[in-house]
């Protein structure tokens, strides 16, 4: 089952327990809808259909060791021709050459600015 981020769930569950408390002194219909609807959406993030459930749930999840540590994951190893590779490589990548339909290297000496070439079968002979 997936579950909420620890920190979001803490807040839910903070939230729930100050708006539990202002609804018993208070009792204003604001706070009591607010209170549903916290109560409803701790409801799906822990899994539950009661509030009791989701709190309990929540407190469990939030007490458990698995998240005081954190995984130190290793990385893992590089093959050696990976690292000469990486270390050889050029600071900054070289434009490909340009290429035609056919895989020839276009040539832009007959390039005019607006993109258009000019040729003498055209007629636009300089």
């Amino acid at each position: 089952m997936l579950m909420p981020l620890p920190a979001a769930l803490r807040r839910l569950v903070a939230q729930y327990e100050m708006l539990l408390a202002e609804e018993t002194l208070i009792g204003d219909a604001d706070t009591r809808a607010r209170l549903e609807d916290l109560a409803y959406t701790l409801c799906v993030a822990t899994g539950t259909r009661e509030i009791t459930d989701a709190l309990t749930a929540a407190r469990s999840y939030l007490a458990s060791p698995a998240l005081t540590r954190v995984p130190q994951f290793p990385s893992p190893p590089q093959p050696e021709a990976e690292r000469k590779a990486a270390s050889s490589a050029p600071a900054t990548a070289q434009r490909p050459a340009l290429r035609d339909r056919t895989g020839r290297s276009k040539s832009t000496a007959g390039a005019v600015p607006g993109g258009h070439r000019t040729s003498a079968r055209e007629g636009n002979t300089p």
